[in-house]
């Protein structure tokens, strides 16, 4: 015969495993979320980074186009003078060390050749 379980272990268990079950359902709820809450952070994090190291080095790779241009109009205004290559050294100093991460100044052509006056 199934003998009765005494009150004094029948009520802490009544009360207990409840209390624990909740407990324990809780703490994975918490966990699935702050999981995905790290996840969605890390996550936006990268792409930040990503586009701004994309920016960043969008903005490098112009930079020697820009100098470029700039000469092309200078060769154009005159201020350069191609038969005076020599004259151009104070003009190309001065980029160089604006510019530090020119690792060169050089001659662009397009498809019309070079810049003309």
């Amino acid at each position: 015969m199934i003998r009765r379980l005494p009150i004094r272990l029948a009520a802490p268990l009544l009360v207990g495993l409840p209390v624990l079950a909740v407990g324990l359902a809780l703490s994975l709820m918490w966990l699935a979320k702050s999981r995905s809450a790290v996840t969605e952070l890390a996550e936006r994090n990268i792409e930040q980074v990503h586009e701004l190291a994309a920016a960043r080095v969008g903005d490098l790779l112009a930079i020697p186009i820009r100098v470029t241009e700039v000469n092309a109009h200078l060769v154009r205004t005159g201020v350069l003078d191609p038969g005076d290559l020599a004259a151009w050294r104070p003009t190309l100093v001065r980029q160089a060390r604006a510019f530090d991460m020119l690792s060169s100044i050089v001659e662009r052509f397009d498809q019309h050749g070079p810049p003309t006056s």
